[in-house]
């Protein structure tokens, strides 16, 4: 788990893909303008002068040696990515570092479950209202508070169905009733409590299912844990085809790769997190 950093402040969550690449969202790392009369708002790549990951601790103002931070060199945006009526698409960022992390125990990256969508996407339509799922994030911890939280938090969410979820968005946002969650690389998730969810400054931070990462914090109704609405997170099965035909152009780098680990965060308090 990463803080990826904009001006020298935390912005949003990320996940070592490798030594020098770090998966977060689109929208953390882009900038939007509209072409003539769409409704769609579509992505440009922000500076990558302006951002730098942070990682290998959950207190963001730790100067434990464990700490390591480096800059930004490049920015990759899903060539899908856009905003329609308010509604993400395709929320998939990569940012590439200026040079490698150091590989130790708390800084790796993870694994991703396969690089094949059909395999990925038969886990996640296996996954029910009962499997262990966690999101983590730095993000504001409590609604209206313009404060990233300085520890690393997590809350124990579940996957709903789109026809619920839907449902449930339609009577708030009524562009959701129609809306196609699946085509647009999307997935519904709900607190298990339902006042619990990420928040502003949790975007780009992953979305765990029994130690397997299957989404990443993309975006929700209004304030975070909202009346119990449910929040929209970007899934991995549909980032891997285009990761895959990166790959390659991305020099990756060789390091031992991990499925993400929860006990190393169980010193967070659990709470509500928040999103951009």
């Amino acid at each position: 788990m990463s803080s990826v950093q904009k001006h020298g402040h935390h912005k949003c969550g990320g996940s070592l893909l490798t030594l020098t690449k770090v998966l977060t969202a689109c929208h953390c790392v882009c900038d939007f303008h509209r072409e003539s009369a769409s409704s769609k708002m579509y992505v440009t790549s922000s500076s990558p002068s302006y951002f730098s990951i942070k990682i290998g601790h959950p207190d963001l103002k730790s100067s434990s040696s464990t700490v390591q931070s480096r800059n930004a060199k490049s920015l990759l945006l899903h060539p899908k990515c856009a905003m329609s009526h308010g509604l993400m698409e395709w929320d998939f960022g990569i940012i590439v570092t200026s040079e490698p992390f150091n590989s130790t125990e708390h800084v790796h990256p993870f694994k991703l479950y396969s690089t094949n969508e059909t395999l990925f996407e038969m886990l996640i339509s296996n996954i029910t209202d009962r499997t262990k799922c966690w999101v983590l994030g730095w993000g504001t911890p409590e609604r209206g508070s313009p404060k990233k939280s300085r520890y690393l938090k997590m809350a124990l969410m579940k996957i709903i169905h789109p026809g619920k979820c839907r449902n449930l968005l339609s009577t708030r946002w009524f562009i959701s009733e129609s809306y196609d969650f699946s085509s647009k690389a999307s997935i519904c998730v709900l607190g298990v409590n339902t006042s619990d969810s990420d928040c502003t400054g949790d975007s780009g931070g992953p979305f765990v299912c029994e130690g397997i990462v299957v989404g990443i914090v993309s975006y929700g109704y209004r304030e975070c844990g909202y009346d119990g609405l449910p929040a929209i997170y970007a899934k991995l099965s549909d980032f891997v085809d285009w990761y895959g035909s990166q790959y390659t152009r991305l020099a990756p780098s060789s390091a031992t790769v991990h499925r993400l680990s929860l006990p190393f965060f169980k010193c967070a308090i659990i709470r509500m997190l928040l999103k951009i």
